[in-house]
């Protein structure tokens, strides 16, 4: 009850002080709302907001608090205005200043390790150092009281209260000085300092962000309560932010000073029991276009464009300044105002106007452009002094060495329809006085060719037994053969020095005939030193000469072969004779070990490049086929990529050595000579498939039946693939089968209906495939 009464009491007082002063309408409006208090609404505020008003206090005297010493737990806000951090997340009003309040990394809370200010003045609350040293050693730590005294010991009571920190200090001395001689003459020594700052209470009302009450150090100015409080509302005024004492207004803040012209807002102090009172806005115009700073702004009664212009940063450096179009709104309807430059300074701006600062038309007036083979291109002014096209070349430094002169290009623009032609000039005739020069128009592109452009890229081209082949060598004139073998990095081991041949074009761009020939043919012999033979020695490669450095005849690489399995050393052997056979291998290797299955062996033979695109033809065919087609050939196209089997007898090839069944060797060339395999593989569409034990007087049937028989989808027409890689098919009878072998039961496509144009399809890719299979075997 007692608190209440004491803040009806502030309240009765405020408003009897205010009265007296004169305040606008407007003014007396909001305080007598702020002597009301919308209390309801603050205390309901208070309720939801401790939380927040606690973070933000937090905030503010951690980050800049040095010791314990200097700020304590008394200096907290007292009200829910804390809520500040929520409201200033969701504000999105663009008015330029309003985000000095809302940006984190900006702070405008009160800064404590400062000297105090020489115009500080001390009340009751402030806390006073003082040392005594000397002749006596004493040191007193003394708060003012609420009357402005405090009592220093041995001295008695001193009166501090409305003193400022350089008066204080005198009078504390001169008081020492009447107890202790030793202050006149020196021998003893008085030093007076502030300790803890009070604290004040300041009301921020009107259009805050959160307006309430606000405890803040004495230290504190009206920014650092602006800062507490969030900032203005979204109606709320930056230009004219005004501070009462006692009743009478003492200062008004502009914070467009602040952000633009500097004005040091710490001058303006607060006091306990300040008044912070926050107008709505008088106005907010929009300026886009061509400014610095295009955004909304907060205008006073009365400022014109020109004010407008100043705050925004002024025009840029694309802006149309002659005129800026207006958008205003009269209440009822939009009117456009163009605004003459002669009319900037007088032209007052009223709410909700928006400004459009048009651009500049990106045409020029006396402009030329100079491009190609000059030292200085570039757009240059038509004048008196460039004139011409020479006065144009002439100021471009001249031409490069580069520059076709027999015919530059003038682009012209045509004034009445609009559109560009093309003059030509024989510079070369201009700049040597033996033309007239041509004068020049504005917007005139003049050209000047380069040689390089004009001319197709020449290359030379070397192939071959070199070490680095290359069909992009650069063309220079006089160069020779051994100038580009030098190039490609040498001839390889193997390259013929008896033959080295150049292609030559055919060229001859006066001809009306096409000519019998395709190409030139030179052959020339190569020494050791890569200088061609003496007559031929002033020969000079021309542009797209082809060079071939062949192979030497003479010249072969080593070509290996593999024997594995069976033999007395396997391993790897080189082919020493062209007709190198499978005996010849096999004895190489020692002869056949005692556990060999010579029936069994088989060849595997790499794919060559040729084979390999033949290979890739097969498996587009296959890819094509049915699926039913594919599983009844059986063919493994992944191992055909890069090998296949040869079917061999090497049996015959050894009793009837360099015959035709003794295989002549490749390179890669694989043989392999396995141990005796005394069973028999069935796979396929039968129900089991399995291997079982070679038995001579069983039939195919037979095997099939240990197989669980064909199954339903058998297509009962088997085959056999024996070791060596062989197959045979049709009548089989029991001396077909062999120990090692596989019977393969082939499977039926599945049923369906199948059209005429399908049944061509298939047959015509199995026969496509069959044949080439049969020519990749061969």
């Amino acid at each position: 009850m007692k608190v209440k009464l004491l803040i009806f009491s502030l309240l009765v007082w405020l408003l009897s002080t205010l009265s007296a002063t004169g305040q606008t309408a407007q003014e007396k409006r909001l305080i007598d709302e702020f002597n009301k208090g919308k209390k309801e609404n603050i205390d309901a505020r208070q309720k939801n907001s401790t939380q927040s008003v606690t973070n933000r206090s937090r905030t503010l005297s951690q980050d800049n608090t040095p010791t314990d010493n200097i700020i304590d737990d008394k200096f907290k806000f007292t009200t829910d205005s804390l809520r500040v951090m929520e409201i200033l997340n969701s504000r999105s009003t663009g008015v330029f200043g309003r985000e000095l309040f809302d940006k984190k990394n900006v702070s405008f809370a009160p800064v404590y390790n400062i000297p105090t200010p020489a115009n500080y003045i001390l009340a009751g609350g402030d806390q006073v150092l003082i040392d005594i040293w000397g002749e006596v050693d004493k040191s007193y730590d003394l708060k003012i009281s609420p009357d402005g005294n405090i009592n220093i010991p041995e001295v008695g009571v001193v009166h501090l209260a409305g003193l400022t920190v350089a008066q204080a200090e005198n009078v504390v001395r001169n008081s020492v000085a009447k107890r202790n001689e030793g202050v006149e003459t020196g021998s003893t020594k008085v030093t007076f300092s502030l300790g803890n700052i009070r604290s004040i209470k300041v009301n921020v009302i009107g259009e805050a962000a959160v307006p309430g009450t606000y405890t803040v150090p004495s230290l504190a100015t009206l920014f650092n309560v602006l800062y507490a409080a969030g900032g203005v509302s979204d109606i709320g005024s930056l230009r004219n932010i005004k501070l009462y004492r006692n009743g009478k207004q003492v200062a008004a803040l502009d914070v467009y000073d602040y952000l633009l012209n500097g004005k040091n807002v710490a001058d303006i102090r607060l006091d306990d029991n300040d008044l912070v009172v926050i107008e709505p806005f008088k106005s907010i115009v929009d300026i886009r276009g061509q400014v610095r700073r295009a955004r909304k702004y907060e205008l006073k009664d009365g400022e014109s464009f020109v004010d407008l212009l100043k705050i925004s940063g002024g025009f840029d450096g694309k802006a149309y300044t002659d005129n800026v179009t207006v958008h205003r709104s009269d209440g009822k309807r939009l009117e456009i105002i163009t605004l003459d430059k002669d009319r900037f300074e007088d032209f007052v701006l009223v709410n909700r106007d928006s400004i459009i600062v048009g651009e500049i038309v990106p045409t020029y007036t006396n402009r030329v452009t100079l491009k190609g083979a000059v030292w200085r291109p570039g757009d240059y002014q038509v004048s008196h002094v460039i004139a011409t096209v020479g006065d144009l070349v002439r100021k471009a430094e001249g031409v490069r060495e580069d520059a076709f002169l027999g015919r530059v290009q003038i682009s012209r623009l045509d004034t009445v329809d609009m559109q560009r032609g093309i003059i030509s000039v024989n510079l070369g005739d201009v700049l040597s006085g033996k033309a007239s020069d041509v004068l020049l128009n504005k917007e005139d592109i003049v050209t000047v060719f380069s040689l390089d452009t004009l001319r197709q890229k020449q290359f030379l081209s070397i192939k071959g037994e070199v070490n680095n082949p290359n069909d992009s060598i650069p063309f220079v004139r006089n160069a020779t053969v051994e100038d580009v073998i030098l190039l490609a990095n040498g001839l390889t081991d193997g390259a013929s020095r008896a033959r080295l041949e150049v292609f030559r074009r055919i060229k001859n761009p006066n001809s009306t005939e096409v000519s019998d020939r395709k190409a030139l043919a030179f052959q020339f012999e190569i020494g050791e030193d890569l200088s061609i033979k003496d007559r031929d020695s002033k020969f000079r490669l021309e542009p797209f000469d082809e060079i071939v450095v062949r192979r030497s005849p003479g010249y072969i690489k080593q070509q290996t072969v593999r024997i594995k399995g069976e033999v007395v050393f396997p391993g790897e052997y080189v082919l020493t004779d062209i007709d190198n056979r499978l005996s010849t291998l096999v004895s190489n290797a020692g002869g056949l070990s005692q556990t060999a299955y010579a029936k069994g062996a088989y060849l595997r033979r790499k794919i060559g490049d040729d084979e390999q695109e033949r290979v890739k033809a097969i498996e587009k065919i296959m890819r094509n086929m049915q699926s039913a087609s594919k599983d009844s050939l059986k063919l493994d196209i992944e191992e055909l990529k890069t090998s296949y089997m040869v079917g061999i007898n090497l049996i015959d090839a050894l009793q009837r050595p360099g015959s035709d069944v003794d295989v002549v060797l490749q390179e890669g060339d694989e043989l392999v000579i396995p141990e005796f395999n005394n069973t028999v593989k069935i796979s396929g569409a039968v129900y089991y498939p399995n291997a079982v034990t070679y038995m001579p007087n069983m039939s195919i049937n037979d095997y099939i039946n240990m197989a669980g028989g064909y199954s339903q989808q058998a297509r009962r027409k088997p085959f056999i693939i024996y070791m060596n890689g062989m197959v045979a098919s049709g009548n089989l009878g029991r001396k077909s089968i062999q120990p090692g072998c596989e019977i393969v039961v082939p499977q039926r496509p599945m049923s369906k209906q199948v059209t005429l144009s399908e049944i061509l399809a298939i047959t015509t890719s199995s026969v496509s495939m069959l044949a080439l299979i049969a020519n990749l075997v061969k």
